[in-house]
């Protein structure tokens, strides 16, 4: 025991403890080692277990299958074929009978000023009891504006168009457009420099394909 806490030998004492001290801690070192390498083969039972993996965002869409089998699941099913557009609600419904139409027009003013015009509006109304479809586009309207038997200007003398607009109309319903007379007397070919219309009595009509409105006096002071 005596030999143990007092080393005896050639060298200083100090030199046989730091011997002493360098052993245990290499003996320490192999114990870890050696542990370390057991826990690495066999494992350790008191690791928690592995996550189960979280499942893929949606992003909101439902992800649900359909009852019916797919055709890529089936291959005895085919491709269904693409459903067609579906009609339009003019296309779908009847068109309006001329019977069923009153077209009107409505002027500005009561009079208007030479060479200042006047703003037109024409109405065309469904006054049947069921809804139906209707061309009210500017190749089935016109505007007009006379003196007398003498035509002085059309909506289709300087814009002629063919542009068609069906629409459907309720009963009650009421198309509205509207359109601004320069105050000139124009001729069919809407040549330059095209005269004022003088001081007088003066009427508006408009037309809806073959539905003409009432005149509607007014007169250029």
């Amino acid at each position: 025991m005596s030999s143990i806490k007092n080393p005896v030998g050639p060298e200083e004492p100090s030199t046989y403890w730091r011997r002493r001290a360098a052993l245990v801690v290499g003996l320490l070192v192999v114990l870890w080692l050696s542990w370390w390498l057991l826990q690495t083969a066999f494992g350790s039972s008191d690791e928690p277990a592995a996550a189960e993996p979280s499942p893929s965002p949606s992003f909101g869409l439902s992800m649900t299958p359909s009852a019916e089998p797919s055709a890529a699941t089936d291959p005895s099913a085919s491709a269904a074929p693409s459903a067609s557009a579906s009609p339009s609600p003019a296309a779908s419904a009847p068109a309006c009978a001329d019977s069923s139409i009153a077209v009107a027009v409505s002027t500005g003013s009561a009079s208007t000023a030479v060479g200042s015009g006047m703003a037109l509006t024409m109405s065309v109304t469904n006054t049947g009891s069921e809804a139906c479809s209707r061309d009210v586009g500017a190749g089935a309207n016109e505007v007009t504006i006379t003196s007398g038997s003498a035509l002085v200007w059309s909506s289709d003398f300087c814009n002629p168009s063919k542009k068609k607009d069906r629409q459907v109309l309720d009963p009650g319903k009421e198309f509205t457009t509207s359109v601004t007379w320069p105050g000139n007397v124009t001729q069919q070919t809407c040549p330059d420099n095209q005269p004022p219309a003088q001081p007088g009595s003066y009427r508006a009509a408009a037309r809806n394909g073959k539905v003409d409105s009432e005149q509607v006096p007014f007169t250029v002071k």
